[in-house]
């Protein structure tokens, strides 16, 4: 096992379950939220609920066979570490994955959206992760915005930081009922518009790159 593989970035984001009111209905409800800050109050706002009841930390245990594998990989066994933790660590380990790390902003993205991502995960997973959570609108947003800093060059990881968020936001509202189009975005993953990355032609893509 080389080291920088349990080496995580500088980063840890949290998963909590909020109990309260829902202020559109004042029905008692419970939301999953994550959070790069371990702060209650910034949970609680991210939550969007009122007269807050309960705040709870949670935690997915690794499963025995996970630790059995880990353990086989050389993967130290730490009581600190999730589920996500271990799967993202064998599959680096066994080069399912690569053994990259994933920057803070790439994670403030996936919080935004409202998305765990294990400090040990990889850009592709992370980016799938990211995109499955997304509407059709978001996808083809954030499609939009992956195929222009392909042409033009990279600026940020999330669209809505790009100076040109309005074009990208244009692109989806024309071709959201585009179902020719949508047939061909339903082609990619996330991964597949990784930044700095070649992305594969197709014909959303030869829209996309003609549109902007």
């Amino acid at each position: 096992m080389e080291i920088d593989i349990i080496k995580p970035p500088d980063w840890k984001m949290n998963q909590y379950k909020v109990a309260g009111k829902n202020p559109a209905t004042n029905r008692k409800k419970k939301v999953s939220v994550v959070s790069l800050s371990n702060d209650e109050q910034t949970v609680i706002a991210r939550s969007g609920l009122i007269d807050v009841d309960s705040v709870s930390l949670v935690f997915d245990e690794p499963s025995n066979e996970q630790l059995g594998f880990a353990s086989d990989l050389g993967i130290p066994i730490d009581c600190s570490f999730s589920k996500q933790d271990y799967s993202a660590l064998i599959s680096k380990a066994t080069g399912d994955e690569p053994n990259d790390s994933v920057p803070l902003d790439v994670a403030r993205f996936a919080e935004r959206i409202n998305v765990y991502l294990s400090s040990f995960t990889s850009f592709p997973r992370a980016y799938n992760d990211i995109y499955y959570k997304m509407n059709l609108f978001e996808k083809i947003e954030f499609f939009a915005f992956s195929v222009y800093q392909y042409v033009y060059g990279f600026a940020c990881y999330d669209y809505i930081h790009h100076s040109n968020v309005r074009l990208f936001n244009n692109f989806a509202a024309e071709h959201v009922d585009d179902n020719k189009f949508i047939k061909s975005l339903n082609c990619y993953c996330g991964a597949d518009l990784l930044p700095n990355h070649p992305i594969k032609n197709s014909y959303a893509f030869q829209v996309c790159k003609k549109s902007l």
